[in-house]
């Protein structure tokens, strides 16, 4: 009943704001999702309040962001301004998540996903970059070494099977792919989590390779 409600909306984000009561700001995040899209001053307040609230509540903006800035240039710029000044990894994951959604055929979106596989120190956020990667469908040769480089770091199975999915659709073919992932799967320096990871990288070299 509140979309382009301009008193409902700024109640919302007042409500968000300055609540102490964390059940009542995810409500009022949550209804934002739903009447808000495209408002720039409700969008560019949740993506300020990403590197500050709490986890649960960085993981709903996230979702209600995905609804309401869809294609938002400026919004996207702010995410990845906040993926590279802002080293926590829970504030990147969410930003990471948000990004799959709202930034499809977005260089900045997808150069940003790549900053955050190689510069992520934690499995959870690359897997995420991963994923929302896999969503925009970037088919450049730097989305292809970023998930290749995914593989190389990871020691979590659901990490690299997320890279090497994608992979299989986008790098059919790609020499230089198959060079990279035949180096890291006769490599004794990588350590794997277990053995899954070492067959998911030959069954990936087998279908790019053709």
């Amino acid at each position: 009943m509140g979309i382009d409600n301009s008193d409902a909306v700024n109640d919302l984000i007042d409500l968000v704001l300055t609540t102490q009561d964390e059940p009542t700001r995810w409500v009022g995040i949550q209804s934002l999702g739903k009447i808000a899209i495209g408002n720039d001053y409700v969008i560019q307040a949740l993506i300020e309040q990403l590197g500050i609230v709490r986890v649960a509540t960085r993981r709903i903006i996230a979702r209600s962001l995905t609804k309401i800035a869809v294609g938002n240039e400026q919004a996207i710029t702010s995410l990845v301004n906040l993926a590279r000044n802002n080293p926590d990894e829970k504030t990147r994951d969410a930003i990471a998540y948000t990004l799959g959604y709202i930034g499809n055929d977005n260089w900045d979106a997808v150069n940003c996903l790549i900053y955050l596989i190689h510069n992520s120190c934690d499995d959870y956020t690359r897997r995420v970059a991963v994923k929302s990667l896999g969503r925009i469908s970037d088919c450049s040769q730097e989305t292809i070494n970023a998930l290749v480089e995914a593989i190389k770091k990871t020691e979590d199975y659901y990490s690299c099977l997320a890279a090497v999915s994608i992979l299989e659709k986008i790098a059919i073919g790609n020499n230089q792919a198959i060079a990279k992932l035949k180096k890291i799967f006769l490599s004794g320096n990588i350590n794997y989590s277990n053995h899954h990871n070492r067959k998911l990288i030959a069954q990936t070299i087998a279908k790019i390779a053709g």
